[in-house]
């Protein structure tokens, strides 16, 4: 369905986004653009964003991992058991991202599951995702110090440029800086030394960030990120922090 897809990310940019998940799908082209899309990656991630999402709300597979709705959700999926996990603001970084300092400090990281446990539980222990989890790159801001005082979770989209996933974009999870660290631009100089990264590879860079965290949304947005969509997340349990 290549031009229907088109469609949809035209309608949805989240979905080209995350095509890699989501680019098998059903398009209800009646009225405004619908779409439902379910992946295998990431355990079966989906989205059903549109004006007319009602009407496929029977089709979501019972054992879906995580959905994406519009903030209002249909009833069906209000009434479904899943935990609302609320909304959030999807942004994007496409072209360019503004420069930082200190981005020479942040390089991938190249430690045992074990020791990116350990950063973790100091910069960001209530994130969903965590160290050993499949398909994750894991990049760090090496203090001078010698400490790892920032961490981020990158999960890299398969390529094709002449199908669906020529959308597809780097997304981002997991981000958190040491308490000991903060206020010293560390978090910028990992968003914008990482973004830079991908965006020599992907056609975008993305993360989603909660609405109230307006000190975040104030960097990222510094940095060329622009909020792309308003969303809410959907799980059949709780999976914690979605930043």
């Amino acid at each position: 369905m290549p031009a229907q897809f088109d469609d949809a990310v035209a309608a949805y940019p989240l979905i080209g986004a995350y095509s890699s998940d989501l680019s098998g799908g059903e398009v209800n082209q009646a009225g405004e653009v619908t779409y439902l899309g379910v992946g295998a990656g990431r355990g079966g991630r989906g989205a059903l964003l549109g004006p007319r999402a009602a009407e496929l709300t029977d089709k979501i597979p019972a054992d879906i991992s995580f959905l994406w709705t519009d903030v209002d959700a249909p009833a069906a999926v209000r009434n479904s058991g899943m935990n609302d996990l609320g909304d959030w603001y999807w942004l994007a970084c496409r072209g360019r991202v503004e420069p930082a300092p200190g981005t020479e400090y942040v390089q991938p990281l190249d430690i045992s599951t074990e020791d990116l446990q350990e950063v973790q539980d100091r910069c960001n222990p209530n994130t969903h995702v965590r160290p050993g989890d499949e398909g994750l790159t894991w990049w760090g801001y090496h203090h001078p110090d010698g400490t790892i005082a920032g961490l981020c979770a990158l999960l890299i989209p398969p390529q094709d440029n002449n199908g669906p996933l020529r959308y597809a974009g780097l997304e981002l999870a997991g981000l958190g800086v040491d308490p000991t660290y903060r206020r010293q631009g560390i978090g910028a100089a990992m968003m914008s030394a990482i973004t830079a990264w991908g965006l020599a590879r992907f056609s975008c860079v993305h993360y989603g960030v909660w609405p109230d965290n307006e000190g975040a949304l104030r960097i990222y947005y510094r940095l060329g990120y622009r909020q792309e969509q308003h969303v809410r997340g959907w799980a059949p349990m709780p999976l914690g922090s979605l930043q």
